[in-house]
C-alpha cells in the first residue's frame, strides 16, 4: 500500500503536489489516500514544508520505504508537483523508487520580491455559489491556494471578487488571511459581508478610512434584460447591492508614510444580458463607472491627497466604453503604463472539480505553457491609476496553484508614489 502524506493547514500550498500526485494515480485507476498523519505499514510519499530553503527550491529523497518531497514556498511545491507527475511517476504507478536523491527550483517567473515600494493583487476568485439544486465545491483545499498566493508574492493590499458567503462559510480564508498578518478592511458605511474585499498587510501599511459603494439594482426589461429604455439609467439606486459593487480604502505606508487608494471592484457580470457577451454589457458597466467608480475615487484621493489605484473584475476588455470611462476621468491603463510588463490574459477555463478525490484535479488554460500566449487585449480584469503613482511592473499571475484556483488569474502591480 502507498500513501501520500502532507502537512495540513499550510499557507504555501503545500498539499498541491500532494493532490496533483494523487490525480495522477486516479487517472490511472488507482486511488492512493491522502493523509495528514503517518499511515502504518504503508509505503508513503510524505510531503514536508520547512523555512530553510531557497525561494522556489525543492528536494526529494527516498528515507527507507518513505519518499520525502521538501521545499519552503508555493512555488517550490508547484515544481515539485511537476517533478512527480512527470518524471518520477511519469508512468502512473505508485512505486517509491528505490533511491532518489534530487534537488531542483521552479523555472518560472517568481517575482517573490516587490519591483517597487508597493505591491498590490486583484483576484476574481470565482462564483462557487451554485443554484440550488447543485452543490457547492471548494475541495481539499477550500481557500488554500488563495492565502498561498499571497503568502507567496506579499502584497500591501489584496482585492478579492466573488466571495460570496459560502466562501466566508465552508473556507477559512478570513482566519487563514490573518493567520499570514493580513485584515479585511471593513467598510465604516456598511455592515455586509463584502462580496469584492479589501485585504491588507498590517506589516506594510495601516487602514486609515474605507468605504463601500453600490452600484444599484438593474431596471430590466420585460424579457429581465438590464435596459435604459425605462428610466434613462441601466440601474436604480441601492444601498446594499454589495455584488455590483465597490470597496475602497486608504492606506498608509508603515516604512514611508506616503499614502495610496486602493480599490476593488466587480462590474456588470453580464447577467442580465441577451448574450452575456462583454460589449453587449459595457453601456451599463459605462455608467457604474461614470455615475459611482469615478465619483468614489475622486473624493477619497482628494481626502488623502493619495493617488488611487482601482482593480478587478471589469468584464470589460481594456478598448471597450467602461475602461474608456476611466481614461476620460484621467486614470491611466496600469499595463500600459509599467516600466515592465508580460502579455498575459487574465481569463481561462474553469478548474476541473473531481468528486471522487473532493478537490479540483486540473485547469482549462491553453496559452498558459505557450511561447505566445493569448495576450492582455482579451483580458477582462483590469487595473487602472490616477495621481502620482508611478507603475513599474505589471504581470498576470500564471502558478499553477493559482489556476486551480479560478477561471480568472490574479493581476499584479508593483508601483512607487
Amino acid at each position: 500500500m502507498t500513501a501520500i502524506v502532507y502537512p495540513n493547514g499550510s499557507a504555501n500550498a503545500a498539499a498541491f503536489p500532494a493532490i496533483v500526485l494523487q490525480y495522477r494515480f486516479f487517472r490511472e485507476g488507482i486511488t492512493v489516500p491522502l493523509s495528514i498523519e503517518s499511515v502504518a505499514d504503508a509505503s508513503e510519499v510524505v510531503i514536508r514544508e520547512t523555512s530553510g530553503m531557497e525561494t522556489g527550491a525543492f528536494s526529494v529523497q527516498t528515507e527507507d520505504n518513505k519518499l520525502i518531497v521538501t521545499a519552503a514556498d508555493m512555488f517550490g511545491f508547484s515544481a515539485a508537483a511537476d517533478y512527480l507527475t512527470e518524471v518520477l511517476f511519469a508512468d502512473g504507478k505508485p512505486e517509491i523508487p528505490s533511491s532518489v536523491s534530487f534537488v531542483g527550483k521552479y523555472d518560472k517567473e517568481m517575482l517573490a520580491q516587490k519591483t517597487a515600494t508597493n505591491r498590490v493583487i486583484f483576484h476574481n476568485v470565482w462564483f462557487h455559489d451554485l443554484p440550488p439544486e447543485c452543490h457547492t465545491f471548494y475541495g481539499l483545499m477550500g481557500a488554500g491556494y488563495l492565502v498561498a498566493e499571497v503568502m507567496a508574492y506579499r502584497p500591501d493590499v489584496v482585492g478579492f471578487n466573488e466571495i460570496l458567503s459560502t466562501w466566508r462559510r465552508k473556507t477559512d480564508l478570513v482566519d487563514a488571511m490573518r493567520a499570514i498578518g493580513y485584515e479585511e478592511a471593513l467598510p465604516e458605511n456598511c455592515d455586509e459581508k463584502m462580496m469584492n474585499p479589501l485585504f491588507y498587510n498590517t506589516r506594510a501599511v495601516k487602514l486609515l478610512e474605507c468605504k463601500f459603494a453600490s452600484y444599484g439594482t438593474p431596471n430590466r426589461d420585460e424579457n429581465g434584460y438590464a435596459t435604459d429604455k425605462i428610466t434613462g439609467k441601466y440601474y436604480a439606486p441601492s444601498d446594499n447591492n454589495i455584488w455590483k459593487s465597490a470597496v475602497v480604502g486608504a492606506f498608509e505606508s508603515l516604512e514611508t508614510g506616503k499614502r495610496f487608494v486602493a480599490c476593488c471592484t466587480h462590474l456588470e457580470a453580464n447577467s442580465y444580458t441577451k448574450s452575456k457577451q462583454p460589449e453587449e454589457g459595457d453601456p451599463a458597466r459605462a455608467e457604474q463607472v461614470r455615475e459611482t467608480l469615478v465619483p468614489l475615487l475622486n473624493a477619497f484621493s482628494e481626502k488623502y491627497d493619495a493617488p488611487a489605484v482601482v482593480g478587478g473584475d471589469f468584464n470589460s476588455t481594456h478598448q471597450r466604453a467602461a475602461c474608456r470611462e476611466l481614461e476620460k476621468a484621467g486614470f491611466v491603463n496600469t499595463f500600459y503604463a509599467a516600466e515592465d510588463k508580460k502579455e498575459f490574459c487574465s481569463c481561462h477555463g474553469y478548474p476541473t472539480y473531481c468528486p471522487e478525490l473532493n478537490t479540483y484535479v486540473a485547469y482549462d488554460c491553453p496559452w498558459a505553457d505557450k511561447e505566445i500566449p493569448l495576450g492582455y487585449d482579451y483580458s477582462i480584469d483590469q487595473m487602472f491609476a490616477k495621481g502620482d503613482l508611478r507603475p513599474r511592473t505589471y504581470r498576470t499571475v500564471t502558478a499553477k496553484p493559482t489556476l486551480y484556483a479560478s477561471d480568472h488569474s490574479p493581476v499584479m502591480l508593483d508601483f512607487d508614489l
